[in-house]
């Protein structure tokens, strides 16, 4: 599942011509039904066991979370660690193994 939610660890089945085709469209993620979010996000393609979800934020939202990630990138060697979050599962061990030795 590819919902917003950190707790999540529910799995969709898809082959990799699924994927590619809902992923084609960068604003497309697939979610288990109930795990979408409709303040920023409408169904567009309901399927067995998940539902395709598109990402409605608007032009100046997008550039504001834009430029303040390239503001976060700059700044990140000011910190102790840095966790890129483009995998969940391993962003999210690698959180826990930070916080293990802290």
């Amino acid at each position: 599942c590819e919902c917003g939610k950190l707790e999540c660890i529910e799995q969709i089945e898809l082959t990799v011509e699924e994927y590619r085709r809902l992923r084609a469209e960068p604003t497309r993620f697939a979610v288990k039904p109930g795990h979408e979010l409709p303040e920023v996000e409408q169904v567009v393609e309901r399927q067995e066991g998940y539902f395709v979800v598109r990402k409605t934020e608007d032009d100046a939202s997008f550039s504001l979370r834009m430029r303040n990630a390239e503001a976060e990138m700059e700044a990140a060697d000011e910190f102790d660690h840095a966790v890129v979050n483009d995998h969940l599962e391993e962003a999210v061990s690698e959180v826990l193994r930070i916080l293990e030795t802290a």
